[in-house]
């Protein structure tokens, strides 16, 4: 994958996450304000959980990138991949935990529920925090960052991946059909029937494995896709866009019809920009920061939310608030970026020099194939229209 193609898919990355940003803070509200319901294509701040799905459709793509020729080391992509999420992951819950204590938050009279009840919703004692830190999809064990749904999702198929990948290269179409079958039905279960067993839910985990194949179904076909992207008419590209937009921001609450339509929608999306179709915004400088940073503003800007709603509510207005959350959360984001995610890369360069004969795992300051992350929100595919 060349540098161009990286760089504008990280950039969607970061649209993505800036936008569920705006979901989350358009979630405070009981009822949705003005803003949310008359701002033009303002249905896109309550599709939190469809740019979830562009976010796992990316995964999908980047992470075949080392596995496109020949299958690497698995025990260094293992290792890569953990060092890649987990430490800022723990890093958000512990911070999560230690503004709890210092903010001593109560339900704030006229928000909405999702914001009182899905987020800070247990004491933080050290049974609380290490349950959020095991990754279960035991709910209330989300409350301290409730975006971290997604993150077990992540965490999960990155283990499966490989045999994923494997599948993929050999044959790509059974592949994604079969996977497709499976998480239409996991959904469906998920959503129905839920069960899980010590705190895992296999159907809940299952939903999203269509997303992963056919993102790397995507990268094995780059090629032909983007040739295609270069003779299509541009009036075709752009109805695709709108149509994919308007599906992922459509208001359905069956969880298998969300799978469908959502993840086509975002795969298309993933796969014209992936193309190039996208570079003239997604090459800009704004885009490629936020590319940068979409990791930690996606684990950070809920815990800033959290803060200054509890602090100020009441106090100043809502709209100063949600537009300090903002740019509060951009900062943090940055400031976490240097902080915890750079040096959460390096060990993991580190470790995998450890396991590596020669002591290079790759070339030093270089990107690792497969870093992105995933992506928003509260309980996933419950069927409830609510901020996820």
């Amino acid at each position: 994958m060349d540098h161009r193609r990286i760089a504008s898919l990280d950039s969607l990355r970061g649209l993505a996450a800036l936008l569920v940003v705006f979901t989350h803070c358009a979630g405070v509200y009981a009822a949705p304000s003005w803003w949310v319901t008359h701002l033009p294509m303002s249905v896109l701040f309550w599709s939190g959980h469809g740019f979830v799905l562009v976010f796992f459709a990316l995964s999908g793509y980047v992470l075949f990138t080392p596995f496109a020729k020949a299958m690497p080391r698995i025990d260094l992509y293992l290792v890569k991949r953990t060092a890649r999420i987990y430490p800022p992951f723990a890093a958000s819950i512990l911070l999560s935990a230690a503004l709890y204590f210092a903010v001593a938050p109560m339900n704030v009279t006229g928000l909405s529920d999702w914001f009182n009840l899905g987020s800070w919703s247990r004491t933080p004692t050290p049974l609380v925090i290490a349950g959020h830190l095991a990754m279960t999809d035991v709910r209330d064990l989300h409350s301290l960052n409730n975006v971290m749904w997604s993150l077990v999702h992540e965490m999960r198929i990155s283990v499966a991946y490989p045999l994923i990948a494997l599948c993929v290269r050999s044959n790509w179409r059974a592949t994604t059909s079969g996977l497709f079958v499976v998480s239409v039905l996991s959904a469906f279960l998920n959503q129905h029937h839920p069960f899980a067993i010590a705190g895992f839910d296999p159907a809940a985990t299952g939903s999203y494995l269509f997303l992963f194949a056919a993102g790397a179904a995507l990268n094995l076909n780059s090629a032909a896709i983007r040739r295609w992207a270069a003779s299509a008419d541009r009036r075709i590209i752009v109805l695709l866009f709108a149509a994919s937009l308007a599906t992922i921001a459509s208001p359905v609450d069956e969880a298998a019809i969300t799978i469908i339509f959502g993840s086509f929608a975002a795969l298309t999306i993933v796969g014209l920009c992936a193309a190039g179709t996208g570079d003239r915004v997604l090459l800009q400088a704004v885009p490629l920061w936020l590319g940068r940073v979409s990791y930690s503003l996606y684990l950070i800007h809920l815990i800033v939310l959290l803060t200054l709603v509890h602090l100020f509510a009441g106090r100043i207005p809502m709209l100063v608030i949600l537009g300090s959350v903002v740019a509060i959360s951009l900062l943090a984001a940055e400031a976490m970026y240097r902080l915890v995610e750079l040096p959460s890369i390096e060990l993991g360069r580190k470790l995998t020099d450890l396991l590596t004969p020669s002591g290079r795992s790759g070339k030093p300051g270089g990107r690792i194939p497969g870093d992105g992350f995933s992506d928003p929100h509260a309980p996933a595919l419950t069927g409830q229209r609510v901020p996820r």
